[in-house]
This record gives structure tokens, C-alpha cells and sequence, in this order.
């Protein structure tokens, strides 16, 4: 009995350097031990922070983390990274828009099939039903000319007032400095070009040059040097929307009288345009009041302060100017 308990225990190889032990079949049984179920608690494995368990292309378990467009946390919690749920990855259901809904959550978004006239379907193209678009919704100078596919475009572009040749600076003593800024844009509120007039007292001085600074009808800063003539008005061809500083330089007094000549500021009769022209041609009409400019003076330029109308006749405040144009 001892010797074969000897046999049986010689099939248990234990080694103790990789702590494993090789289980053989004894010669003394014609089949082998079966051990009993070995019950493994989640808690008992060894796993590194935010790591998850996938059976590898070796078909072994391998720790690795959360890849692709999603990262997971130590709670099992998964995050989309920003910007990767595209339109492509979005089931598409027919004549349905994805759109925020008033529940927030899981619910939000959703796919609603929106009312007639407002659906953007496939097979008909679609279209926004009337009066759904309000003016609020809009931001402002967002609709441009390349947004209208070069369809004519008219545009009720305001009510050009009387010229009034001392609106930002009113009669001043000339003088190398800043003048005082009477008022700070056109009576009309549109963007005109500006006015020096010049008054000699006595001897004529030397005149110099004035600097107007402002901004242009969309409120960028602009700047133009004017110089003045003897006893006329000298237009500047910028379109100004607000003048913020008017500024002399070189200016001279004649060394006879030693009496300053005057100046005053305002606005001309030129209107700049709400947009950057590529060609004076692109602008199709423009009626002022009822009747139809033949052939108006329109300038045209790189930046939106050069692209002007002229209209010939002064504005009276009470006639609306019309531009159609396409560009």
C-alpha cells in the first residue's frame, strides 16, 4: 500500500522557482484526476486603472484602454471625443431632419419629420415655408451677395438726406491738431463720402491736409487724407459711416494778417454701397424716389469704402434709394 501511494504521489511535479505544478496520470489508475471548480472573484484579478479585458488576435486575454473616438474612465464610463459623431455615422430616416427637441437627454436629439413647406426632402428638393424665417434669426450682414447664387438683388437702401457741409466739424480756426467732432455720423445714418470746405480770411494760408478717421458701412476703421482748396469744397472718395477724429497738418498762417482761415467738415452727396462690387456693371438699377438714376457715377474698389454711388442730385430726406444689383 505504501509503494503505490509513493507511485501515485510521484505524478505531482512541483517547481518551485515558476511556482507551477504538472499534474500527470498515475500508472496505478486507468483514467485521470479531476480536480474541483476553482471560483475566481472579479475582485481577485490584477487590472491597471481604466483598463478593459479583450481577447486578443492570439486568442488571450489582454488589458488594453478604450480607442477609436471614445475614452473610458475607471467607473466604466465611456466619452465620445469632440466632433466625431458625423452626418455619416447618423441613420438616415427619409424626409426627416435631426433637431433638438425640448426634452434634453437621451431624447435629444431626435429625427422629426418637420411640417410641409419646411421639410428638406430628397426627392423634392424642399424649402422653408413662408414667414417661418423671422428677421431675429438672422445674423446681422450675414446674408451676402455669393449667398444669393448671383440672382438680382434689390435692396431699399435708405433715405439720403440733404448734404450738410458742417456735420462733423462745424466753422473752425484751421490748426496743425484735432478739431472738435460736432456730430459723429450723416444725418441719414448712410455711409457718404467727405466734405473739407475751406474760407480764406485775409491772406490765404497754407492749407495742409486733413485726416479723417471713422469706419465704413459694416463699422471697420477706415482713414482718408483730404486737402483742402482754396475757398471751394473738396470731396474726399471714401464712403464713411461714422468720422471719429479729424486731424490738421502743415498747416501754415499766412505771415501778413496772421489771421487763421477756416474750415468746415461734412458730408457729400456720394452713398457708399452695402457690399464690394466686382464691377461697376453689377449694379443692374437704382431709383431714387419713384424715378430710375440713367447711368449713375458708381465706383467700385477692393475694399467696401470705394464702392459708391453717385446720385447726381442731392437727397432731400424724404425719396428712397433702391439698389438692384448682382454680384
Amino acid at each position: 500500500m505504501i509503494k503505490d501511494l509513493k507511485r501515485l504521489l510521484r505524478v505531482f511535479t512541483f517547481d518551485d522557482i515558476n511556482d507551477t505544478v504538472t499534474i500527470g496520470k498515475p500508472a496505478i489508475f486507468s483514467s485521470t484526476i479531476s480536480l474541483p471548480d476553482i471560483s475566481v472573484e472579479v475582485g481577485d484579478l490584477a487590472l491597471a486603472s481604466a483598463k478593459l479585458i479583450v481577447g486578443n488576435a492570439a486568442g488571450k486575454a489582454a488589458a488594453v484602454s478604450a480607442g477609436g473616438d471614445v475614452t473610458c474612465d475607471n467607473t466604466g464610463a465611456f466619452t465620445i471625443d469632440a466632433d466625431k459623431v458625423t452626418y455619416a455615422k447618423i441613420q438616415n430616416v427619409e424626409a426627416e431632419s435631426v433637431v433638438a427637441n425640448a426634452t434634453a437627454g437621451a431624447t435629444n436629439p431626435t429625427g422629426v419629420a418637420l411640417a410641409e413647406g419646411q421639410v428638406l426632402a430628397r426627392a423634392t428638393g424642399g424649402h422653408v415655408a413662408s414667414q417661418t424665417v423671422a428677421t431675429e434669426m438672422i445674423t446681422a450682414k450675414a446674408v451676402t451677395p455669393a449667398k444669393t447664387q448671383d440672382i438680382p438683388v434689390g435692396l431699399n437702401y435708405g433715405v439720403p438726406d440733404t448734404i450738410v457741409a458742417d456735420r462733423f466739424v462745424a466753422s473752425a480756426n484751421m490748426k496743425v491738431g484735432t478739431y472738435t467732432i460736432a456730430n459723429a455720423s450723416p444725418v441719414d445714418g448712410l455711409a457718404h463720402n467727405v466734405s473739407v470746405t475751406h474760407t480764406a480770411v485775409g491772406t490765404v494760408d497754407t492749407l495742409g491736409t486733413i485726416t479723417v478717421d471713422g469706419t465704413d458701412v459694416n463699422d471697420a476703421v477706415i482713414q482718408e487724407v483730404i486737402t483742402p482748396s482754396n475757398g471751394i469744397a473738396v470731396y474726399g472718395t471714401k464712403a464713411f459711416k461714422s468720422v471719429t477724429a479729424v486731424t490738421g497738418a502743415d498747416w501754415v498762417i499766412d505771415g501778413v494778417e496772421a489771421t487763421e482761415d477756416t474750415i468746415t467738415v461734412g458730408f457729400g452727396g456720394i452713398i457708399g454701397l452695402p457690399l464690394v462690387l466686382a464691377a461697376a456693371a453689377d449694379l443692374v438699377m437704382a431709383t431714387h424716389g419713384t424715378g430710375v438714376l440713367n447711368a449713375p457715377t458708381v465706383a467700385v474698389g477692393a475694399t467696401i469704402e470705394a464702392c459708391t454711388i453717385d446720385l447726381s442730385t442731392a437727397g432731400d430726406g424724404s425719396k428712397r434709394l433702391r439698389l438692384f444689383y448682382q454680384n
